[in-house]
């Protein structure tokens, strides 16, 4: 999905540490990708290092300090076919945790999981250009979260971010944003202005999440989860 490198060395990564991470900067000068997170970042695209592609990835922290210090390191990396379990299942766990409410008990329980791995089979195993984006978050090699966009068929809101999912115990360090600062500048390459997503109405907490950093509501649709009627809530950003 990203561009990874650093130096114009295939395979490899700038990271910087800090004692202080808060108010770090991810900054890709290539596509302009500004993200604040409280960790230091590593991110990989294995399609574009084959392509021998490089841009330049840094994690700046305010108030730099070159003391070394054990900090974790975030990973984002493009999922591959291999991936599809992982994706489905941190998928499945994000869905149990947010729409335990929203959704029936036995839906969650039982048939979500292989809607998911359904799902992501069947798109990881595309060829890389018709996957869209999908990226793998990791922080010190375990599972973080995941995110995913694609062009959208109906061009009038831009790309589609189709999912954005970050594990509990990950919460509140800036994966989010990171990866919808991802998803953006993915889209600027496809030549998209805008970028939308959909959130299920009673979400209040991903509803605060995307409000909070920018989004802008932009109406309702009406669809199905499972056999669930639902409403989702679309909202825009510029790209």
């Amino acid at each position: 999905m990203l561009p990874l490198t650093s130096a114009g060395q295939k395979g490899a990564v700038a990271v910087v540490g800090s004692q202080d991470m808060k108010g770090a900067q991810i900054v890709n000068s290539n596509l302009g990708l500004r993200a604040e997170t409280s960790l230091p970042v590593i991110i990989e695209d294995r399609t574009v290092k084959e392509q021998q592609q490089a841009a330049c990835y840094t994690c700046i922290p305010s108030g730099f300090s070159e003391h070394k210090m054990k900090v974790p390191e975030v990973l984002l990396r493009a999922a591959s076919a291999d991936d599809s379990a992982v994706v489905a299942a941190l998928h499945t766990s994000s869905w149990r945790d947010a729409y335990r409410a929203l959704l029936p008990a036995q839906y969650l329980g039982e048939r979500v999981s292989l809607d998911h791995r359904t799902h992501w089979d069947a798109l990881l195993s595309r060829p890389p250009k018709e996957r869209g984006l999908v990226l793998i978050a990791e922080i010190d090699q375990k599972p973080a979260g995941f995110v995913s966009a694609e062009k959208a068929a109906n061009p009038a809101y831009g790309a589609l971010l189709s999912s954005l999912h970050v594990m509990d115990a990950f919460q509140g360090r800036g994966l989010g944003r990171l990866m919808i600062e991802a998803v953006r500048a993915w889209a600027r390459e496809q030549g998209e202005t805008k970028v939308h997503l959909y959130a299920l109405e009673g979400n209040h907490k991903a509803i605060r999440f995307y409000e909070s950093n920018g989004w802008k509501f932009a109406g309702l649709e009406s669809s199905r989860i499972g056999e669930t009627p639902v409403t989702d809530r679309r909202y825009v950003i510029e790209a």
